[in-house]
């Protein structure tokens, strides 16, 4: 709001003014907001949304031809690309799909660990302090069986847990007026991500849970993961915060289900039979190597701190979720 300046005050009134004034223009006519690993899945659906919402929105890419390009393998950033930047958004990283190699485990910690150094070093040299959105993961809790997540719960062990906490210390790094980390569940959408690995099977009638079946899946409606992230940048973009976020929350809906409960309910959304017997834990190892983890693994993650904010859910339930993006 602009201050309340009285007559006495000379020439300042109008220097004040105008510069308020100029602020009131910039946010009506939108915000400059810096994207990292906006070519991805989440990446592109959030700049789709902010676009379309009358923002500017600024991809740092990897691609020779982008308009603002980087390369954190080679430490190389261009740095126009925070001129008059309100928000930063990143999203950088290997993805964790394929099988984990060494040489794999050593791309999937690098791309975040470098990435999120190099994003540092640039925002520190411009002297601004935007507004910045990290993703992490809630493989930082590792597997927990029944137990619910919280925030304020420490790392737990194992290649994942360690990605994530690594990349959590590098990200309080970057200076930023406000930050967010948003440690981020299963991403349902059928245009990339764990769905339609997990939909295939079952429209070949071969649906079955993974290992026990027991097994917590934590879960998020792209549409909301999305408006999450718009929250976070604006309270007023998407919804009705109490509060602008600040600090880590657990990005996921506020229902997780066990990995029966999931194939089961992808399968009564496609109208497709559900009687195999469980995939087997060790034949899982033997397909995937160590990344069978992210299908075996308990991670139960609460969704309290993001709802006491005041952030409301579009599809806090699997089976409207599940409904909206399979009967399309």
């Amino acid at each position: 709001a602009c201050p309340s300046l009285k007559n006495d005050d000379g020439p300042a009134i109008d220097f004040a003014k105008t510069l308020c004034l100029a602020r009131s223009s910039r946010i009506l006519a939108g915000m400059v907001i810096v994207i990292t690993g906006g070519t991805g899945l989440l990446g592109k659906a959030t700049a789709r949304t902010l676009e379309s919402g009358g923002h500017e929105v600024r991809i740092l890419s990897r691609n020779a031809s982008a308009r603002f390009r980087w390369d954190p393998v080679h430490a190389y950033i261009d740095k126009s690309v925070f001129e008059q930047a309100d928000a930063v958004v990143h999203l950088a990283g290997e993805t964790i799909s394929g099988r984990w190699t060494a040489e794999k485990k050593r791309q999937i910690i690098e791309s975040r660990s470098r990435s999120t150094d190099l994003l540092a070093e640039a925002i520190s040299s411009t002297g601004l302090k935007p507004v910045v959105i990290c993703a992490s993961a809630i493989g930082y809790y590792g597997d927990r069986g029944k137990h619910v997540c919280m925030e304020t719960d420490g790392p737990g062990s194992g290649f994942l847990c360690d990605t994530t906490r690594i990349w959590e210390e590098r990200l309080a790094d970057i200076p930023a007026s406000r930050k967010v980390i948003l440690r981020i569940g299963v991403v349902l959408s059928m245009l990339g991500g764990a769905l339609p690995q997990m939909v295939l099977p079952v429209k070949m009638f071969a649906g079955s849970p993974f290992g026990s079946g027991r097994q917590y899946i934590s879960w998020i409606h792209i549409e909301d993961m999305v408006k999450m992230i718009c929250c976070s940048i604006d309270r007023s973009m998407e919804g009705a915060l109490r509060e602008d976020l600040s600090g880590t929350y657990n990005a996921v809906a506020p229902h997780p289900v066990i990995n029966d409960d999931f194939m089961r309910e992808i399968a009564a959304t496609l109208s497709k039979p559900y009687f195999l017997p469980a995939v087997p834990s060790f034949l899982l190892k033997g397909m995937l190597g160590e990344m069978s983890v992210l299908l075996t693994d308990s991670i139960r993650v609460s969704a309290n701190r993001i709802q006491d904010a005041g952030f409301s859910f579009k599809f806090p339930d699997l089976k409207a979720a599940l409904g909206s993006l399979l009967k399309k």
